[in-house]
């Protein structure tokens, strides 16, 4: 399992974000579901043991997941931050990569959105929103 994956599986998405996801996107409880968002929050550092048990500090700090200060390393503290984390996901559903809304990992390069639906067509958004949006539409 892919740190990511942890991450994602062990997230919740709060009624908060998911109400604005239903209200400013127009999304349905199908498709948040479908896509496996997240809320970011101070309970991911809850995780922050399990996480160091069963991943090494390299594959750790390559994930943007955690940084270091030099002394120890800690979860990403954008990650503690309340907002929508977006789940990358494969053609298995599983994920691969993880955006919080608006911000990047440290260290990590942006990757395709939605490549588990690519197929003959592609269409470009400015967001992961606006891409999930389009999926709704086929």
């Amino acid at each position: 399992m892919t740190i990511y994956e942890f991450i994602v599986s062990n997230g919740v998405l709060s009624k908060e974000h998911e109400q604005d996801l239903k209200r400013s996107r127009g999304f349905t409880d199908e498709l948040i579901k479908n896509n496996r968002f997240i809320s970011g929050g101070k309970y991911l550092l809850e995780l922050e043991k399990n996480i160091l048990d069963h991943y090494s500090e390299n594959e750790l700090l390559e994930s943007g997941i955690f940084i270091s200060n030099g002394k120890s390393i800690n979860l990403s503290p954008i990650l503690a931050e309340e907002r929508i984390i977006i789940p990358y996901l494969n053609k298995e559903n599983k994920c691969y990569y993880i955006r919080p809304h608006k911000l990047g990992l440290k260290g990590v390069s942006a990757e395709i959105y939605h490549a588990r639906t690519a197929g003959k067509n592609i269409i470009l958004t400015e967001g992961e929103f606006k891409a999930t949006a389009c999926e709704a539409w086929g």
